[in-house]
């Protein structure tokens, strides 16, 4: 499995400038066709702290079912970023955006004659292959948060925003 770990996007919180600054980038290969790659930029330009980011994942699967052929794979592709602007010591907004896509084939369950069976005797579904057989998703998630810190008030609004695209 392969996870962006530039944001926890449970709190909106990212590596920025300040924690990584520079660039990055990652390749690896493996066995049943597998590619992995990432790239990660990260600054600080004037006012603008930045950190971006993406990934993709490919791997060409195996045969999940014991009678198939046909290779269980998928392809993943993410991007994120986040931008914090800071005009004055007391005012910065920052927004965080992720981008996922997920195409990822699938197999079906079923009983065969002549198949394994439970030891009182019930026969049990196994997978099968499924040519054609897929699942789809691609989803956007965004948040906005703006801080202004006065001395001793202090004034936090956030707004965040979650979407799934039609496929």
């Amino acid at each position: 499995a392969y996870e962006i770990v530039d944001c926890d996007w449970s709190s909106d919180v990212c590596s920025s400038d300040l924690e990584a600054p520079g660039f990055s980038v990652r390749a690896e290969g493996g066995e049943l066709g597998t590619i992995s790659t990432a790239a990660r930029a990260a600054g600080l330009a004037g006012t603008l702290d930045y950190a971006v980011s993406g990934s993709w994942y490919r791997t060409n699967g195996f045969p999940a079912s014991f009678f198939g052929t046909r290779d269980v794979g998928s392809d993943s592709v993410g991007a994120s970023a986040k931008l914090t602007w800071r005009p004055s010591d007391t005012f910065s907004l920052t927004g965080v955006a992720r981008y996922s896509y997920t195409d990822a084939d699938q197999f079906d369950t079923g009983i065969v004659p002549g198949g394994p069976t439970a030891p009182d005797g019930t026969p049990l579904q196994i997978p099968l292959d499924s040519p054609g057989t897929s699942v789809t998703n691609e989803a956007v998630y965004a948040s906005l948060r703006a801080d202004l810190d006065r001395k001793s008030t202090r004034l936090n609004s956030s707004h965040s925003q979650q979407s799934r695209m039609p496929s």
